[in-house]
């Protein structure tokens, strides 16, 4: 009888320590929970009776969640134009939780407490990995020797591009490189850090649980994003190994994010479905990027006349994409061009090549009907977008392009629309 006495007292000393936290991060009109609110972050005492009464609070709320449309996954998938703040603030905290993984003590998550089926760990690729991002490195440093003093703001400090090069010249060539490997190979998982839907899902998840707020998205991101006390988000069983494993590597790990636990918590043995979803969705992003690279280059290698020089890097895990955001190059009627291709407008418009100081075209295709027809950005037109086919593809020698080709099918099939029809853009 005394056990469970004993039981239960822990068992409400934990349910109080978890609805402390969710009155903490609480937001809304409710008065009594306002009173609550006030409470906590004084570090008043709260009474039993309402201890019971937020409990019920919450429980009613989690019920009424279940239909909201006010959910971060709802916001950044709203393509009628919104969502854009919300997706680059999730972008930016997911990378730098992405780096907290693999190059923190938070490793020993991956490495050396859930010991994963499928071999997934932080690490380093194979060799000959190396050797083809050193050889691609190379060969986008000899396009590029006109501007190798440019100065760039990169993530770790303004440094010029050479310097920028020399840096990860000398990580490639000694081996110095570590991300998610899978089974030896580079991991379709390393791109998590950018991926704003799969974020923006386990978000959700948290809002739908209670564990995070619905109303100020920015405020709600943050909230996900921070870093806690271990012991309020961690569960039990993960506690106590994390104990062991830091015991035995000699360090310690005080403070952890709900978005650190989510990542990792798919590596668990326990959690392979979790895991397949992740790849799963991060493959049918990944999958849209190089369908709309795949149709950009060859419509570039269709009209040698009018491109020369063609170079992609289209190596798995590239650096020079990576840490440049360059896809390729190439000599157009109006001088060398730097080339980034994405799937959106959003996404060309915000393309890192920008920030370069080199010649660049940031190109996207201009709606699902047309494959090779493409909008783009440029140093001359950052903000607006002009068609990339009037401009570098058409000739008045040549007239019959992709463009035209799909055209002329679509006429077919859909009888002549007007010309403004050819250009608009999905949204």
């Amino acid at each position: 009888m005394m056990r469970g006495l004993i039981f239960k007292l822990l068992r409400e000393e934990v349910d109080r320590k978890e609805l402390e936290s969710k009155i903490y991060d609480w937001e809304g009109p409710n008065p009594k929970m306002k009173e609550l609110w006030i409470k906590i972050h004084r570090k008043e005492p709260i009474s039993d009776e309402e201890y019971k009464w937020a409990q019920r609070f919450f429980e009613k709320e989690k019920e009424s969640r279940k239909s909201s449309t006010d959910t971060m996954l709802k916001k950044v998938q709203d393509y009628r134009g919104g969502g854009y703040e919300q997706q680059s603030e999730i972008v930016k905290s997911g990378i730098t939780v992405y780096h907290d993984i693999i190059k923190s003590d938070l490793t020993i998550f991956l490495n050396d407490i859930f010991d994963p089926k499928l071999k997934i760990q932080i690490g380093k690729p194979s060799g000959e990995w190396f050797r083809a991002n050193l050889n691609d490195l190379r060969e986008f440093r000899n396009s590029i020797t006109n501007y190798l003093g440019n100065m760039v703001k990169w993530r770790e400090g303004a440094m010029t591009i050479n310097d920028k090069i020399e840096e990860t010249r000398k990580k490639l060539q000694d081996q110095d490189w570590y991300g998610i490997v899978e089974n030896g190979d580079w991991s379709i998982l390393n791109k998590i850090d950018t991926n704003y839907t799969s974020w923006a899902k386990d978000i959700t998840k948290r809002q739908l649980n209670g564990d995070l707020p619905m109303g100020s998205d920015m405020k709600i991101i943050k909230k996900y994003f921070e870093k806690r006390d271990v012991n309020e988000i961690l569960p039990k069983e993960w506690i106590d190994t994390l104990r062991k494993v830091e015991k035995l590597k000699k360090i310690r790990i005080d403070k952890i994010s709900f978005a650190h636990v989510d990542f990792i918590n798919r590596f668990h043995r326990d959690k392979e479905d979790g895991l397949t979803e992740l790849k799963n969705n991060l493959m049918s992003t990944t999958l849209k990027g190089d369908e709309s690279e795949d149709h950009f280059f060859t419509l570039l290698s269709n009209r040698p006349q009018n491109f020369h020089n063609v170079k992609r890097y289209a190596l798995w895990g590239n650096v020079v994409d990576m840490i440049f955001g360059v896809d390729g190059s190439a000599k157009f009627a109006d001088g060398f061009k730097l080339i980034q291709v994405k799937s959106s407008e959003n996404l060309a418009k915000k393309a890192i090549i920008k920030n370069l100081g080199i010649p660049y075209v940031s190109v996207y295709p201009i709606s699902k009907k047309f494959k090779f027809t493409f909008n783009y950005f440029s140093e001359n037109n950052p903000s607006e977008p002009s068609n990339f086919n009037i401009k570098y593809v058409n000739d008045k020698d040549k007239p019959e392009t992709y463009q035209d080709k799909e055209m002329a099918a679509l006429q077919k099939i859909l009888g002549k629309p007007s010309s403004d029809e050819y250009f608009e853009s999905d949204k």
